[in-house]
């Protein structure tokens, strides 16, 4: 459903596995991803937040709270984000290009 840009569906099958698995990182990222893309930011971050959570080694997750921090103007939380996602991942190039715009 997600990949075929059908986000609202998306999001109610995130959250029926939410209910099902609150303690599994994947649907609460994936919730994460479709509530961006909805332009719901603000959950979104509550939802990677979660992720992070869950599972911290997840560059992702970090990666994606890092683009909307960007989004919203700000550039400190972005950058710390965008930190700990190359930390985590040494060779993640979209982190590393991000990381350097903000420069």
């Amino acid at each position: 459903l997600f990949r075929q840009g059908r986000f609202k569906e998306a999001e109610r099958k995130y959250r029926i596995a939410i209910g099902l698995k609150p303690d599994m990182d994947q649907p609460h990222y994936n919730l994460g991803l479709a509530l961006k893309k909805m332009g719901r930011l603000d959950e979104a971050v509550k939802e990677f937040k979660e992720t992070i959570r869950l599972n911290p080694d997840m560059e992702r997750a970090y990666y994606n709270l890092g683009m909307i921090y960007k989004e919203k103007g700000l550039s400190g939380k972005a950058k710390e984000s965008f930190q700990t996602a190359i930390k985590l991942k040494p060779d993640y190039q979209d982190a590393r290009k991000e990381l350097e715009a903000l420069k």
